[in-house]
C-alpha cells in the first residue's frame, strides 16, 4: 500500500513553491532596480546636461556683441539673468526711440515670441549690470491659397536687411496655388481683397516683426 505525502511533505511542497516564488520576485525587484538606476542616471545626466546650458547662457558672453536669436530663448535669457539686468531697451515696439523697460516690469517679449530678435547687451561698469537693446530680425509671411489649392511653405524675410541684391527687397515665392478654372492674379493683405503684391513682386520690411498673411487672388 503506497503512502501518501502527508502533511509534512505538503508543507515541503509549500516551503519550495514559495521559495521559487520569492526567487522570481527577488528577479524582478533586482531587475526593477537596475532598470530605475539607469533611468535615474539618464534623467541626471539630461538635468546636468540642462543646467551646464542653462549655465552658458549668460550675457557676459553677449557683451558689447550681438546675437540672433529666438525671441522665446532672449525671453529665458532676460528671466534667468534678471538680476544682472538693470534695463531692456526694445525697438520693436518702438521702432524709432525705443520702449525703454526695467526687469521687474513684464517684458514685451512676451508680445513677441515668435520669430528671432536681434539682441545687443552692454555692459555697465557703474552700475555693475547690463543694458538690453532688441531689435526686429525677421518675420515670417504665410501665403493663403484663399479658395484654391496645394500647399506653399512660409517666407521669412530679415528686416531693414542691408545685404539684398536690391533696394526693393526680395522677391514672393512664386505661387504654387491652383484654382480650377481661375487664373492667379497676385497676393492680397486681406482675403477678399484686390492685388496688393504681383507674382514675384519684391518686397521689404512689410512688418517689424511676427507674422504676416498674403491671400491669393483668383480671376476668371
Amino acid at each position: 500500500m503506497q503512502r501518501g505525502l502527508g502533511y509534512e511533505g505538503i508543507d515541503v511542497i509549500k516551503i519550495g513553491v514559495m521559495m521559487g516564488f520569492i526567487s522570481i520576485l527577488l528577479v524582478y525587484v533586482i531587475y526593477g532596480v537596475q532598470v530605475g538606476k539607469g533611468m535615474g542616471n539618464k534623467v541626471y545626466d539630461n538635468m546636468s546636461d540642462a543646467e551646464i546650458e542653462t549655465d552658458n547662457a549668460n550675457l557676459k558672453s553677449l557683451s558689447y556683441d550681438y546675437a540672433i536669436l529666438p525671441a522665446a530663448s532672449v525671453y529665458s535669457l532676460i528671466q534667468y539673468n534678471s538680476n544682472e539686468i538693470h534695463d531692456i531697451t526694445c525697438y520693436i515696439c518702438d521702432n524709432a526711440h525705443g520702449k525703454y523697460e526695467t526687469v521687474s516690469d513684464t517684458p514685451c517679449l512676451l508680445e513677441h515670441l515668435q520669430g528671432k530678435v536681434k539682441l545687443i547687451t552692454e555692459y555697465d561698469e557703474m552700475l555693475g549690470q547690463y543694458h538690453l537693446k532688441i531689435y526686429p530680425y525677421s518675420y515670417t509671411i504665410k501665403f493663403d491659397a484663399n479658395g484654391g489649392s496645394g500647399n506653399m511653405a512660409n517666407q521669412e524675410f530679415v528686416y531693414d536687411n542691408s545685404n539684398s541684391s536690391s533696394v526693393l527687397g526680395e522677391a514672393l515665392t512664386k505661387n504654387a496655388f491652383y484654382k480650377q478654372g481661375y487664373n492667379f492674379a497676385g497676393w492680397s493683405i486681406t482675403k477678399g481683397g484686390n492685388v496688393t503684391y504681383t507674382e514675384g513682386q519684391k518686397v521689404k520690411n512689410l512688418l517689424l516683426f511676427g507674422e504676416f498673411i498674403l491671400y491669393a487672388v483668383w480671376t476668371q
